[in-house]
């Protein structure tokens, strides 16, 4: 794949978010595979202690994206108050803007750990760093 560790990670925590929260579904199972497969040869050419910092930082991309999943499940479902809708649309549209401002964080912090300056995302005018 042409792209960095960071950004393989990211997808492949998705696609796991995937796998476990939505019904199965062969193209996603395929993809979180070719993910899983992909992430696993990326850490293998590390050493074994930035290995252990990317999986750290990993689990982290995953807790989240697994955050922000939740906080948009329940608007795609309809399940927020309708008297404090918009109110509610609007904490939690920040509370997804913060969640996306570490969720870079930790992507750039996988980038610079494994020196993958490339892989860098930098925000210009946004929260994000």
């Amino acid at each position: 794949m042409e792209m960095s560790i960071a950004e393989i990670a990211d997808r492949f925590t998705i696609l796991k978010l995937k796998v476990e929260r939505l019904p199965e579904n062969d193209d996603i199972i395929y993809l979180f595979s070719l993910f899983n497969e992909e992430l696993g040869y990326e850490l293998s050419k590390l050493s074994s202690e930035i290995k252990a910092s990317v999986e750290k930082k990993i689990q982290a991309l995953y807790n989240i994206n697994a955050v922000t999943w939740s906080l948009e499940a329940e608007i795609r479902r309809g399940a927020i108050d309708e008297e404090k809708y918009l109110e509610e649309i609007g904490r939690r549209t920040i509370l997804i803007r913060d969640n996306n401002k570490k969720r870079v964080a930790i992507k750039n912090d996988i980038c610079k750990l494994v020196g993958h300056i490339s892989g860098l995302d930098i925000k210009i005018d946004h929260r994000s760093e």
